[in-house]
């Protein structure tokens, strides 16, 4: 009986560490770089993914979470559907619950425009990039030391500093390389998602005239 009792014990232990919130400050990668609210915020940016993904792929282990969530999108790219299915909304939200500070080490926003001349139309959207000189991008530089899969996950990104395809498909045919128990890779593959779904999400507005790339 004591020993099932314990048998018992330990594997709810084991569950709550599974599934606890993630403690980044305990990484010297991260205190190395980010101050004290920075690193709360990254912290609300990761529970904010992990909660999207487990009520997603209804599951309760975040590993699991993540090991469905890598699957499904694999197998909907495949399709020509690629559905991360996170709430957009709700996205927007996370943000403004992190300080403009923080935001602003990870995320830069530029303007991007897309002409239709057979439609004569010029459309305006929001690009989302990460910034050059931010910390987010030093920690990747800097986690990459010690992680080669990071290490080319930036290099691949710094090589047009922006969501490329190779960028994209790395992280997409090639997640079983990525070390899902970390929660620094947690909050690597976090902040690279949440990025595609504010491209895929983010609305395109019509411009009133007809925009002419500029031949410079």
């Amino acid at each position: 009986m004591k020993k099932l009792f314990y048998t018992t014990v330990l594997l709810a232990l084991i569950s709550c560490k599974n599934n606890s919130n993630t403690s980044l400050e305990s990484f010297q990668t991260i205190t190395d770089i980010f101050d004290k609210q920075e690193i709360e915020d990254l912290t609300t940016i990761l529970n904010f993914f992990n909660d999207q993904i487990c009520s997603i792929e209804n599951k309760t282990n975040i590993i699991e979470c993540y090991q469905s969530f890598f699957e499904r999108i694999e197998l909907t790219n495949e399709t020509g559907n690629f559905d991360l299915r996170i709430s957009f909304q709700k996205q927007q939200e996370m943000y403004r619950q992190i300080s403009e500070n923080t935001f602003n080490q990870i995320w830069i926003f530029e303007e991007g425009r897309r002409v239709y001349p057979l439609e004569k139309k010029s459309y305006v959207f929001e690009i989302i990039r990460f910034t050059p000189q931010g910390k987010y991008l030093k920690f990747l530089s800097v986690f990459g030391r010690k992680n080669n899969v990071i290490k080319n996950y930036h290099e691949n990104y710094i090589t047009v500093y922006d969501m490329s395809p190779i960028v994209v498909v790395d992280v997409l045919s090639d997640y079983k390389h990525y070390d899902i128990r970390d929660p620094r890779v947690q909050l690597v593959i976090a902040i690279h998602y949440l990025t595609l779904n504010h491209e895929f999400e983010s609305p395109w507005s019509e411009e009133a005239e007809m925009w002419i790339p500029s031949k410079r």
